[in-house]
């Protein structure tokens, strides 16, 4: 239900990007097999922390999962560590790519191609049958295809640990605690956080 409700709030003034059979460069860093997943992560040494104080996320895992119902979207896990905080902070929700308002200008070819290297992602605030969204964030593929930008808003929901029965919580980022690069590693290091984190 969420899925249905975050793609009819992305598409709902707006078009997909792309033509039919337009190569989508997230295949090159996401499977395209069914139940296969790409891990990425970021981790943040005592001396580039002591040079950011303001950054508390002291580690990230991120896992997308391609979808296969026909939609151009992705299941997400994040997984934050954080200075103030003894468990990770996960995040979930779904990605899509970046759309184009038809009543807008046509775009560049320029800006057409850095668009289709962007995703957009919606956090969600509850599990269930709970529509309620957690705020968003943005990911774009570096062009050498070696990691990947993720650009938060002012904050995040998302559950403390990995129990997710009670509601979520949310962690409020500051301007050194928005902007992250992430790269490819072996999804073995998504493992724990694909099965025992739901999205659902």
């Amino acid at each position: 239900m969420f899925r249905s409700f975050a793609l009819a709030l992305v598409s709902a003034s707006t078009v997909a990007i792309g033509s039919a059979g337009a190569v989508d460069p997230f295949d090159a860093v996401v499977p395209q097999a069914a139940k296969t997943s790409a891990c990425f992560a970021a981790h943040y040494d005592h001396r580039h922390l002591a040079a950011h104080p303001g950054q508390h996320t002291t580690a990230m895992r991120l896992s997308l999962l391609r979808d296969h119902d026909g939609e151009p979207d992705f299941t997400m896990r994040l997984a934050m560590e954080r200075r103030e905080r003894k468990q990770p902070f996960h995040v979930v929700g779904y990605c899509s790519h970046a759309v184009e308002d038809p009543l807008s200008p046509p775009l560049t070819a320029e800006a057409r191609r850095k668009r289709e290297t962007r995703l957009i992602c919606m956090a969600r605030g509850g599990l269930g049958g709970s529509a309620e969204e957690g705020g968003e964030f943005e990911l774009e593929i570096a062009a050498d295809r070696g990691s990947m930008m993720l650009r938060a808003d002012d904050g995040l929901s998302g559950w403390n640990g990995w129990d997710q029965s009670g509601p979520s919580d949310f962690v409020e980022l500051g301007d050194e605690d928005r902007v992250f690069r992430l790269k490819p590693v072996d999804r073995a290091a998504c493992a724990e956080l694909e099965a025992k984190i739901s999205v659902e």
